[in-house]
């Protein structure tokens, strides 16, 4: 039909959070990438449109107004029909532009925002590493204060590794 010769864009209605969640970054940014290269495709079809629309208007437009009006009162109620079409077609094809003009903008800011994400995370994950290091320090000082009560009795955080069995008495170096 006419629809055959057009890309299509559809979203899936039964998506859930729970299948975006199982997608890494990458592969969710590249599928709005194709999502917006569709996007694009129908941007360029709705330009192509807009350029049949024009040529077949003024067709109309002089046929009219050289006085050509032979046809018959069906024929004259199909040119009609297909100008109104026409006229709806190009209403829905400016609607699609404002629609996919408003998508790149929402598009640019999903991209700002997740730049800004991406630095919080960062962020975040120095503060908790500087935190860690903090508490470290803290540990260390109370043992260099001769304090070590608190600190013998919680699990130190770090690894100790000896070939052989520490006996009672044998100095740790």
């Amino acid at each position: 039909g006419a629809e055959g010769g057009h890309d299509h864009f559809h979203l899936r209605a039964g998506s859930s959070t729970a299948d975006f969640r199982s997608k890494s970054t990458a592969s969710l940014r590249n599928d709005r990438y194709k999502c917006f290269g569709l996007l694009e495709s129908n941007i360029l079809n709705s330009f192509q449109l807009q350029n049949f629309h024009r040529k077949n208007g003024s067709e109309y437009d002089s046929a009219n107004s050289s006085g050509q009006t032979s046809y018959s009162s069906t024929a004259s109620s199909m040119i009609e029909d297909i100008a109104d079409k026409i006229d709806e077609i190009g209403k829905l094809d400016t609607n699609i532009h404002s629609l996919m003009y408003k998508s790149v903008e929402v598009h640019k800011d999903i991209v700002s925002l997740e730049a800004t994400t991406n630095r919080l995370i960062a962020d975040t994950r120095k503060l908790s590493d500087d935190l860690e290091d903090v508490r470290y320090l803290d540990d260390l000082i109370t043992i260099l204060n001769g304090d070590i009560g608190p600190v013998i009795h919680r699990e130190w955080p770090y690894q100790i590794l000896f070939d052989t069995p520490i006996e009672e008495g044998t100095p740790v170096t």
